[in-house]
């Protein structure tokens, strides 16, 4: 996938025939800021925030997209709202609700994935990815459907870039040392930012699985080397159904510093400390001449403290660690 790029998002002051989107005004929230970035991903964005339903209905006339505003949810007049009475559409297999980023990426992912360049057997993936790991938690938010948590939720960040009291057009007028319309263009950029890395990360991702996958069905042993480091590579291998792959026990690849690593394939794909086989608890904790002591082997660099992943200088190196420690695992069965 070639480097993304986001088209222009400006603001109407009136609303004119050259509007392209229109959603509310101020106080913004993040699933309109996302739909607004995810849009301008596929042209550039005139939008107009207003409540106003004479001017909301008159956009839909003239095949304005329009979102998280206006009440009305259909597909064929390009407008997109989720607040309505009887509003009920979630996901597949899901019970989270559609906000407006939802129902924006849901429509208009796919064929913005096709633009992009992304390979036609990773669009899905892709699209899968980014709604997710992003937009779901957005969605979720916006409809009260969010889990607790201690961590700063990407909702939470938009929120951020709405005026406080002290500096908004509301409390100050014309001295307003931040306009609303400028904070929410303000939100869009850094959404644009986030969008652009979660896709390229997607498809990072989905071109990283097929390399797993190739390299799992040319296995012959219990270790798997790796062409090079492939991100979520053992999440690829613990979730696999092929016998290979339940069959494995360690990953062996070149780290992007250089040097070289051993890991523990996880027994749980989503808990990457979770281990079918640890490496030996004579190695944990130790790094550089004590272990070569412990192991024999020159150029073992590291080995962490649960004893997940070891490190060392050479190919050589680590290949002889990967055995050494297979040797503990056929000692022990």
């Amino acid at each position: 996938m070639e480097k993304i790029s986001f088209h222009a998002v400006s603001l109407a002051c009136e609303y004119s025939d050259i509007v392209t989107a229109v959603t509310h005004p101020a106080p913004f929230h993040a699933d309109e800021v996302f739909a607004t970035a995810i849009l301008s991903l596929l042209q550039p964005v005139v939008l107009f925030r207003t409540r106003d339903q004479e001017i909301i209905d008159a956009a839909s006339d003239n095949l304005c997209i329009v979102y998280d505003v206006g009440g009305v949810d259909d597909n064929a007049l390009l407008r997109f709202d989720h607040h309505q009475r009887g509003f009920s559409r979630t996901r597949e297999n899901d019970d989270i609700r559609l906000s407006s980023a939802g129902l924006i990426w849901q429509t208009y992912g796919r064929s913005i994935l096709d633009a992009l360049n992304c390979k036609p057997q990773y669009i899905e993936a892709v699209f899968k990815l980014v709604d997710i790991e992003l937009i779901r938690s957005i969605d979720a938010a916006d409809n009260g459907q969010a889990a607790p948590t201690e961590q700063l939720t990407v909702s939470e960040l938009m929120a951020l870039f709405n005026p406080n009291l002290h500096e908004s057009e509301a409390w100050l007028g014309a001295d307003a040392t931040l306009g609303d319309d400028d904070a929410f263009l303000e939100a869009v950029n850094v959404a644009q930012q986030v969008m652009g890395r979660m896709l390229q990360r997607g498809y990072a991702l989905a071109h990283a699985k097929r390399l797993v996958e190739d390299a799992i069905i040319e296995s012959d042993s219990r270790i798997l080397e790796l062409p090079h480091f492939c991100e979520g590579w053992a999440k690829v291998v613990a979730r696999s159904p092929l016998k290979k792959a339940q069959h494995l026990l360690y990953g062996v690849y070149q780290a992007p510093s250089g040097d070289w690593r051993l890991q523990s394939i996880p027994s749980d794909p989503d808990d990457r400390f979770s281990q079918r086989h640890p490496l030996p608890e004579a190695w944990r904790g130790l790094r550089d001449e004590e272990l070569v002591r412990a192991t024999g082997v020159q150029g073992a660099q590291f080995c962490h403290a649960t004893g997940f992943i070891a490190v060392a200088a050479t190919r050589d190196a680590i290949l002889r660690l990967a055995n050494l420690a297979l040797a503990t695992h056929k000692g022990e069965h």
